[in-house]
């Protein structure tokens, strides 16, 4: 059901959201913060983990 309303399993519409709550984050960090710690915050298990769901959707790393 959920993948006929929204065209995407929910694992994928789930990194999607918590990719665009680190965005802003990403944006504006000072280089004191770790991408481990924005994608911890953000949702994530681990930095690797966050650095592949974006680099999915982008291609290009999360610092780039």
């Amino acid at each position: 059901m959920f993948n006929r309303v929204t065209g995407m399993h929910l694992k994928e519409y789930v990194n999607r959201l918590r990719i665009q709550l680190a965005l802003p984050r990403l944006a504006l960090a000072d280089r004191n913060e770790t991408v481990l710690k924005i994608a911890s915050d953000c949702g994530f298990n681990s930095a690797a983990t966050f650095y592949r769901a974006y680099k999915r959707r982008y291609g290009v790393t999360p610092r780039r």
